[in-house]
C-alpha cells in the first residue's frame, strides 16, 4: 500500500505500457497430438557441449546465464514463428527486498516477456538484460493485469533455475532432492534450464491432453 501511495504501481504501468504496448498476444507452439488420458510429458537433454561459450558470452556483454537464455529461447521462439519478436512468460524469485532475503516463502513471481529480433549482437542481449531488470522493478504490477490488458496466456513459460538445487544438505544436515511426479503439467509447455556440475540441463514438460484446445483455444484444435 504504501508503494501504491508513493506513486509506484503508476510508474510500473507505465513502464508495462512501454514494454507492450505493441508487443501482441502470447507466442505459443501448438500442440500437434492428443491422448485419450489427461498426461504430463517430459523430455531433458544436457547443454553441457555449449556451456564455456556460454560463459564466455556472457562474460563478454556483462549479463547473466539468466538474460541469456531467456534471450536465446524467445530468438527461438520467434523464428519458429518467422516472426520479429516473440511473448511468453518467466519467473523470478521476488525478493527484491534485502529484509526478504532470509524470508521462508513462495514470493516467485509470474513476468510477461518480450524478446524483439534485432541485428546487432550485443544491442539484442542489453534489450532483454535491461527489460528484466526493469520488470522486476516493476513487480507491484500483477501479472494477472497484465494478461487482462494485453491478452497475454501463460501457456509458454521459460525458467532459469541456475544451481539453486545443486545442494546435499541443509543446515549441515544431510538433504536428499525427491522429485515429485505430476499427473499434469503446470503449463501447455515449459522449459527450465539448471546447473549441474558445470553443465546445464534442459528440462522440457508439456501436456497431452485430449482437450487442451477446449481450455487453451488459442493452441489450436490438434
Amino acid at each position: 500500500m504504501k508503494l501504491k501511495n508513493e506513486g509506484a504501481y503508476e510508474k510500473a504501468e507505465e513502464f508495462y505500457d512501454r514494454t507492450f504496448s505493441d508487443a501482441g498476444q502470447s507466442t505459443d507452439i501448438p500442440y500437434d497430438r492428443s491422448d485419450d488420458e489427461p498426461q504430463v510429458k517430459n523430455l531433458q537433454m544436457s547443454l553441457q557441449d555449449i556451456a564455456p561459450e556460454v560463459k564466455k558470452l556472457c562474460e563478454k556483454y556483462r549479463i547473466t546465464e539468466n538474460v541469456f537464455f531467456v534471450a536465446a529461447f524467445g530468438l527461438m521462439l520467434s523464428r519458429y514463428h518467422f516472426a520479429d519478436k516473440a511473448v511468453f512468460t518467466t519467473i523470478y524469485h521476488g525478493r527484491n527486498d534485502s529484509k526478504l532475503s532470509d524470508t521462508v516463502g513462495m514470493l516467485v513471481k509470474t513476468l510477461p516477456v518480450v524478446v524483439r529480433q534485432t541485428e546487432e549482437q550485443e544491442s539484442f542481449f542489453t534489450a532483454v538484460k535491461q527489460e528484466l531488470m526493469g520488470l522486476m522493478d516493476a513487480d507491484i504490477y500483477p501479472y494477472s493485469e497484465a494478461a487482462k490488458k494485453y491478452g497475454f496466456f501463460s501457456n509458454t513459460m521459460f525458467v532459469y533455475q541456475g544451481d539453486s538445487f545443486e545442494f546435499d544438505s541443509i543446515c549441515g544436515e544431510k538433504a536428499e532432492e525427491i522429485p515429485l511426479q505430476l499427473n499434469a503439467a503446470k503449463e501447455p509447455l515449459s522449459v527450465m534450464v539448471s546447473q549441474k556440475e558445470g553443465s546445464f540441463i534442459c528440462e522440457y514438460e508439456y501436456r497431452g491432453d485430449a482437450d487442451l484446445g477446449q481450455r487453451y483455444p488459442q493452441c489450436g484444435s490438434g
